[in-house]
């Protein structure tokens, strides 16, 4: 039997990078039924949809902006519906916003739209999730180095939400995932070969300058280390940060 056999996950973000990957090793790992959500790109996710289904498990894709902080009962409650089942085990919140620019032209919007996606869309997705989801559940929140590591890149938005989304990921393990036999951690990824970062134009410094390999990491590197994550054998990991960053920063 596969280790994560039967079970029933919602990935974020789940059309590219590292969210397809993760969708796609949790059913290799036998995850029976998978939601991912995008926000635009509709072909990208059918296309995880169509690779998730060849593997064996049911898979749906839901539009769905996670930074409309009132769609949040929505999307769980439209994904479970989609997948038959009242009941969930895995929840990734994968989505985030990412804003490079300096600091003079930061503006209000800029500011609600970062924080509304990367703590605000956890925050109330596990709110409307934490009823259905069973014991011995996962709830797993992608993180960012930058939350831990000043680089100089213009990013302070996004370090400063994703810093905030840790300390919650510790509050929800402490005070309500535990009780119910639920774990709450976040995976925290260094520099990762993706779309994203590419088109930053930092990959290839941070390709020689940021790890101890001197590669960037993979987006499988990041989806091993959550599947693991939300197996059994990681029962006892719970409020933790998981440093997945090829030694890009240690603690």
């Amino acid at each position: 039997m596969k280790s994560l056999q039967g079970k029933v996950a919602i990935v974020t973000g789940g059309a590219r990078g590292i969210g397809a990957a993760i969708a796609e090793e949790l059913a290799k790992r036998g995850v029976a039924k998978i939601a991912i959500t995008y926000l635009s790109n509709t072909s990208a996710a059918e296309g995880v949809v169509s690779k998730l289904q060849a593997l064996g498990a049911t898979a749906i894709a839901i539009k769905a902006d996670v930074g409309d902080l009132a769609s949040a009962p929505t999307v769980i409650e439209n994904a479970l519906d989609a997948l038959g089942t009242k009941e969930l085990d895995i929840l990734v919140n994968n989505a985030a916003s990412t804003l490079l620019r300096p600091l003079d032209d930061i503006k209000i919007d800029d500011f609600h739209a970062v924080f509304n996606t990367n703590i605000g869309g956890p925050l109330f997705l596990i709110q409307a999730a934490l009823p259905r989801i069973r014991r011995g559940g996962r709830i797993i929140n992608i993180g960012s180095r930058q939350s831990r590591h000043a680089t100089g890149s213009p990013m302070f938005l996004y370090a400063a939400s994703k810093a905030g989304q840790e300390h919650l990921t510790r509050n929800l393990a402490f005070q309500y995932a535990a009780p119910l036999g639920i774990t709450v951690n976040t995976v925290m990824p260094g520099p990762t070969d993706t779309d994203e970062l590419r088109a930053t134009g930092m990959a290839e410094a941070l390709k020689n300058a940021a790890t101890a390999e001197k590669r960037l990491g993979t987006v499988d590197d990041i989806a091993q280390i959550v599947a693991f994550v939300a197996e059994d054998g990681a029962r006892w990991i719970n409020g933790h940060t998981l440093n997945a960053t090829g030694g890009a920063i240690m603690f």
